[in-house]
């Protein structure tokens, strides 16, 4: 299994010089990393 997070970025650019993504949406994104892991790892 995989799985992907997207976290916004400033005017919506990705893989480019300019793409930005403010420290609070990276720690948003974690956040989210964060519990997804501690669900499966209390998976049976």
């Amino acid at each position: 299994p995989m799985g992907m997070i997207f976290i916004r970025s400033k005017d919506g650019l990705s893989h480019n010089k300019d793409e930005y993504s403010s420290p609070e949406d990276c720690a948003a994104g974690a956040e989210v990393l964060y519990h997804t892991l501690l669900k499966l790892a209390s998976e049976d």
